[in-house]
C-alpha cells in the first residue's frame, strides 16, 4: 500500500499531482477557486463604480433614426412646436416646413432654422 504524504512543491502543478495528498489537492484547489470568486467579486464591485461614475457622461437623448422615419417625424408634427438637439445645438421651435432631407424650424424669437436631417442628434 503506498502511503501518500505532502511534499513541499508537491501539488503546484498538474504534473505534480500523482501521489499528493487528495484532502491538500482539494484544499490548494478550493483556495484558488474562493481567490477567483473574490477576484470577480473584485471586479463586479469596480465596473459597478465606474458605471456610475460615467454614467451622467453618457448622453440621455437616443438618436432617432435617419431618413425617412425622422421626416415622417416631422411632417406629423407639421405646425406644432418641437424641440430637438441638432448638431448646433438645442432647436426649439414651429416645424414650418419639411423637406426631403431637412427640416425648417421658427423659434419663438422669430430665428430661422433650416436643419438637415443628418445633423439631428435626438428629437
Amino acid at each position: 500500500m503506498h502511503s501518500r504524504h505532502h511534499v513541499k512543491g508537491c501539488c503546484s502543478t498538474v504534473a505534480s499531482l500523482r501521489g499528493c495528498d487528495p484532502d491538500t489537492v482539494n484544499r490548494k484547489f478550493r483556495r484558488r477557486v474562493l481567490l477567483a470568486e473574490m477576484d470577480m467579486r473584485g471586479y463586479a464591485a469596480r465596473l459597478a463604480r465606474l458605471e456610475q461614475a460615467i454614467g451622467p457622461i453618457i448622453p440621455g437623448p437616443t438618436p432617432p433614426a435617419p431618413g425617412a422615419t425622422l421626416r415622417q417625424y416631422f411632417l406629423n408634427n407639421l405646425g406644432s412646436t418641437v424641440s430637438i438637439t441638432a448638431t448646433i445645438g438645442p432647436v426649439s421651435g414651429v416645424v414650418t416646413r419639411v423637406g426631403v432631407d431637412s427640416v425648417e424650424i421658427i423659434s419663438a424669437t422669430g430665428d430661422v432654422f433650416i436643419i438637415p436631417f443628418t445633423s439631428v442628434l435626438a428629437v
